[in-house]
């Protein structure tokens, strides 16, 4: 029971669904359903603007041109800068994957789908099963010789990504106490007791990729494009630094039939207007993720022969925090910190920044999970910080001494391109109106993510963080989190002693209760505040046709897959 309860819990979790597109693609092959029964978050709501699939199935051959943001930043898929987009989608093409969170029917509507990993159970409360999947095999090459992925590569794999630095895992490497294989299909995991984004690591989108030990440089790393011998749709042909990656079909790749196109190009185009003259040349087929809504329309309204889907993005939403550790620091005073939550205008950033392209929220997107608690389910008294009302702001920050306001600085980067730059500039605006004159410290992403990991940033920061399961997510308010995940530096015994009783309470009401308490506090404390997440869309030329878009721009190989070419 405790392996489906924790199942059922994250399959409202993963790469959600808010908004979507009409009609669906052709149905391409399905691998064996996940273990409980999938069920979306929403329906689809917005269609696209041509039918994404012809009515008469797959074709096999041609090559795919894809976009793609910049080179690798590291090959590692594990020691890699917060897993990092550029790396993901390159090893994610190359290696199986132990599961996926993708949509396999309709646009927006992910499921968990098992891939290298069969199915897997919680046995009690310190002991997680893995089954694997029998018959994959690893490609041709040396030193790996196309032998068969066995369940020591599972447990190498898996124990590889919970000891490389942190790529956004949460406290899960906390939890993992160790990974061995039982036999040839089986592999257990040990913890230290529940480990609540176990099971959603499995069908993450940071790929749980399963890597050949063999193959590793003689640091044991996979650091350059020789090392990447896998068990995926793909296989790595050809790298030109600031041009292109190329890969060919995976003639022994385990799901029979697939991919269908014989190679995939990921042209590396930095400048989006490079993206978008050589997608409306027909030169770029597709498209998808980091497209913000000002090129999405323009898009649609001057090339309307491509194909669009639109959802809701879910790589992580954007968070404001604050120092409240500084005895000296404004954000150590409560009426400041709700005077900044009462000072935002929600509405007003998804009517005009984001152009009515966004879902607002209160701490996570409403109908994700049982645990996640709707803005109108807060208690009026609590809601009310949820609310715009920048005269009440004014009154909370002249008794907390500051009638004229004050000055302070806060960390952001560029790295997050638009819309979360606009997003930055419009909260600096909304601060301004109430007296907090805010001066921004734009730092590229290397320095943000140290200052972000180390808790060093002065007064106030802003960026993305990966959500996983809210759960995992509510646990990194805890003070002991650490400040890569308490990154408002919390200290509060009551929030402490809530995330404990719901770490290891069994009874999922009480769960739940004790979620939305939480909820109630880190919102009436002001503890974090964040932003509305943005739609996110998928351009893509009329003969491309088996695309399903998730709304993450984090999957490649396992959206690729099923591509084929009507040309």
């Amino acid at each position: 029971m405790l392996g489906k309860r924790r199942l059922l819990t994250i399959m409202g979790v993963l790469l959600l669904v808010v908004a979507a597109c009409g009609p669906a693609a052709t149905a391409t092959p399905v691998p064996t359903a996940a273990p409980g029964k999938p069920t979306p978050t929403a329906a689809p709501t917005v269609a696209p603007t041509a039918a994404p699939t012809a009515a008469k199935g797959p074709v096999r051959g041609g090559s795919l041109v894809v976009m793609k943001r910049g080179d690798p930043q590291s090959w590692d898929p594990d020691y890699t800068p917060g897993g990092a987009r550029d790396t993901r989608e390159t090893y994610q093409a190359v290696f199986s994957l132990m599961a996926t969170s993708i949509p396999l029917k309709e646009p927006c509507q992910a499921t968990i789908n098992p891939e290298v990993a069969e199915s897997w159970r919680w046995i009690n409360d310190t002991t997680f099963e893995i089954k694997v999947r029998q018959g994959i095999k690893f490609q041709n090459k040396p030193p790996v010789n196309g032998r068969e992925l066995t369940s020591e590569d599972v447990a190498y794999s898996l124990m590889r990504s919970m000891e490389a630095p942190r790529r956004g895992l949460g406290s899960l490497p906390e939890h993992v106490k160790s990974a061995k294989a039982l036999d040839a299909t089986t592999v257990q995991v040990t913890t230290d007791g529940p480990a609540p984004i176990l099971d959603l690591y499995m069908a993450s989108f940071y790929g749980s990729p399963v890597l050949p030990k063999e193959a590793a440089d003689a640091k044991g790393r996979f650091e350059a494009p020789e090392t990447y011998i896998g068990s995926g749709p793909f296989t790595f042909d050809q790298y030109v630094p600031g041009v292109k990656l190329v890969f060919g079909r995976n003639p022994t790749y385990w799901k029979q039939g697939l991919p269908y196109v014989d190679q995939m190009t990921q042209l590396i185009m930095g400048d989006q207007s490079t993206r978008m003259a050589t997608l409306r040349a027909g030169k770029l087929d597709l498209w998808f993720g980091e497209l913000p809504v000002t090129a999405a329309k323009e898009l649609q309204a001057t090339a309307r022969n491509l194909q669009v889907q639109k959802c809701s993005q879910f790589s992580g939403p954007g968070k404001l925090w604050m120092r409240t550790d500084k005895a000296d620091s404004p954000f150590a005073d409560i009426r400041v910190r709700r005077a900044i939550s009462m000072a935002i205008d929600r509405e007003a950033l998804v009517k005009t920044v984001l152009q009515g392209e966004a879902s607002p929220v209160a701490i996570y997107p409403a109908g994700i999970s049982p645990l996640v608690q709707a803005a109108d389910q807060f208690p009026p008294e609590i809601r009310n910080y949820l609310t715009h009302n920048p005269s009440e702001a004014k009154k909370l920050l002249a008794e907390a001494g500051f009638p004229s306001g004050f000055t302070t600085s806060l960390t952001a980067t560029p790295y997050y391109r638009s819309p979360y730059v606009e997003i930055v500039e419009a909260l600096i605006a909304m601060l301004g109106e109430v007296g907090i004159k805010v001066q921004p410290n734009w730092v590229e992403y290397g320095a943000w993510s140290s200052t972000a990991l180390r808790g060093t940033y002065a007064d106030l920061l802003y960026g993305l963080t990966v959500s996983g399961e809210p759960l995992d997510d509510l646990g990194r308010f805890h003070s002991k989190a650490g400040f890569n995940l308490n990154r408002s530096h919390l200290n509060d015994p009551t929030l402490d002693s809530l995330i404990d009783e719901m770490l290891i309470a069994k009874d999922e009401s009480q769960r739940q209760a004790l979620a939305f308490k939480i909820q109630d506090r880190v919102v009436d404390q002001a503890y974090a505040f964040v932003t509305p997440i943005p739609f996110d869309f998928a351009f893509f030329q009329p003969w491309v046709k088996g695309f399903l878009w998730s709304g993450s721009f984090y999957w490649s190989g396992p959206y690729l897959e099923r591509v084929w070419l009507e040309k």
